[in-house]
């Protein structure tokens, strides 16, 4: 079922009760770009057997409610971009949603500009290779990613890119031995005053450009575990951070980075 309805752009609802989806392997792209859509009953929808489910409502862009309560997803590998730009979404309940399977969760919720209310508590990612953008401009104040197994995540590359709204964020229990690319990670995260990043293991990291790009209200940041002797790029690391956050650090190529701030910045 793979592009069923993609681009039906002028769509305003759809019956789905006539479909036996019972076989059915691969939802992916199945809504995209159904600009005009603003309600979908998945009731009827038998996704048993699927394993792809990327970019399924991608672009629908006036849905504002989504009951996937029934939704089995014990198989699915793939929701890279699923809710990609449901712009209308003001929250999303996944308490549901069995992701013991997925690999690959970048974009997941990409561009939610209005999404403030996330339930992820049921989230298995222990086999999830990639989140980056992720949260990507979403509206969350806050996210208690406690609960997340990152050992096998290989990037995180803009995973809370402009997220202006975030104040609050654990990520106390991220392991990041794997992770190799954190560029633009928390760009623009305008209302984060504190970050304790000090349990990240960095070593096989080489990408953390613009890392905290405008981060503007930043008091304190703790990066006292960062060692950058395997990394090539740091430029624009600190770009626009607040010029009166704290640093918690020791290693010299970041401390560098960091004092480039226009009129100098706290170290401790």
């Amino acid at each position: 079922m793979t592009y069923m309805f993609k681009n039906c752009s002028s769509l305003l609802k759809v019956n789905l009760s006539s479909l036996n989806t019972e076989q059915v392997t691969n939802m992916s792209w199945m809504f995209c770009n159904c600009k005009a859509l603003e309600q979908i009953n998945l009731s009827s929808l038998n996704n048993n057997n699927v394993t792809d489910m990327s970019n399924m409502f991608d672009n629908c862009g006036k849905v504002s409610v989504l009951n996937l309560s029934e939704f089995k997803t014990n198989k699915v590998t793939n929701m890279k971009n699923m809710f990609n730009n449901c712009t209308k979404l003001p929250k999303l309940d996944l308490s549901s949603f069995d992701t013991s399977n997925v690999t690959n969760m970048s974009g997941m919720f990409k561009k939610c500009i209005h999404l403030s209310e996330l339930n992820k508590s049921s989230f298995d990612t222990h086999k999830v290779t990639d989140m980056s953008e992720m949260f990507y401009s979403t509206s969350v104040s806050s996210l208690e990613l406690s609960s997340f197994n990152t050992s096998q995540v290989t990037n995180m590359s803009g995973m809370f890119n402009l997220c202006y709204s975030l104040q609050k964020i654990n990520l106390k229990s991220f392991n990041t031995s794997q992770v190799t690319k954190m560029p633009n990670m928390f760009s623009c995260c305008n209302s984060l005053e504190e970050l304790d990043l000090s349990s990240f293991e960095i070593n096989p990291v080489n990408d953390m450009r613009a890392m905290f790009h405008n981060c503007r209200s930043l008091q304190q940041l703790d990066l006292s575990s960062f060692h950058t002797s395997n990394m090539n790029i740091t430029y624009l690391m600190f770009n626009f951070v607040n010029k009166k956050c704290k640093l918690k650090c020791t290693d010299k190529r970041i401390l560098k980075e960091f004092h480039k701030l226009k009129g100098g910045c706290d170290i401790i």
